[in-house]
């Protein structure tokens, strides 16, 4: 009854761990991109973080993002790059030293079954020491802290939707994400939920498809009065 007990306490304590811990996220917002070769979307990033933490103010996000298949979704690997980085104040100064960032780096480990941008290429912010934005000690604090721009390179099929987030892995992982505060201590990125961009026909098609629908209902509405006549 003793060892029953001891291994029933210990099975709650795992389970209550999470909530005890903090959990560091970038989140994007699901968008839309036409299907043209050449096509842009710009997409907000937030740096999430929940539950009771230390870290402080936050100096400099560092992260890669990935691309893969799961669920509905696609890899958008070899079909887009990232063309441009727009800080989001307080952040002030983006991480990359070039442009574009290509999806060209087969995931590791931690990344598994994805394509990872470029990482030589940061695609994070630096926001001043002065002005870091504070996170709460407890709760969650939502700080958006860039705009990404995605171009296409090819032409897409219209409907179809790709799967992207922040990278896994943390720092030393070379393709890890993770997060700096003022006082230079590490803090790893530990979960990476999806945002998707979906393709839509581009204005053109779908005024032919009107066109085509419209043209429809004119033969039905013809053939309807020959046989009524």
């Amino acid at each position: 009854m003793k060892k029953l007990i001891l291994i029933l306490t210990a099975t709650v304590s795992l389970l209550a761990f999470p909530a005890f811990g903090q959990t560091i996220s970038v989140t994007g917002v699901n968008s839309t991109i036409g299907s043209a070769s050449g096509s842009f979307v710009d997409i907000q990033l937030s740096l999430s973080i929940t539950g009771t933490n230390t870290i402080g103010t936050v100096e400099s996000i560092n992260m890669l993002l990935k691309t893969f298949a799961a669920g509905a979704g696609l890899n958008g690997g070899g079909l887009f790059q990232i063309t441009s980085i727009t800080p989001t104040s307080p952040f002030t100064q983006t991480n990359s030293n070039a442009f574009p960032i290509a999806f060209n780096t087969v995931g590791d480990a931690n990344n598994s079954s994805s394509t990872v941008s470029d990482p030589t290429k940061d695609a994070g912010d630096n926001a001043p020491a002065g002005s870091s934005p504070a996170v709460a000690a407890t709760g969650t604090t939502v700080i958006p802290f860039e705009t990404i721009r995605f171009t296409s390179l090819s032409a897409l099929s219209a409907g179809s939707i790709y799967n992207f987030s922040v990278t896994a892995g943390g720092n030393p992982d070379a393709q890890g994400s993770w997060i700096d505060n003022t006082a230079g201590t590490l803090f790893n990125i530990n979960s990476e939920p999806t945002f998707t961009i979906t393709v839509i026909p581009e204005p053109g098609t779908l005024s032919l498809l009107g066109l085509g629908g419209l043209g429809s209902l004119g033969l039905s509405l013809l053939r309807r009065r020959r046989l009524n006549g």
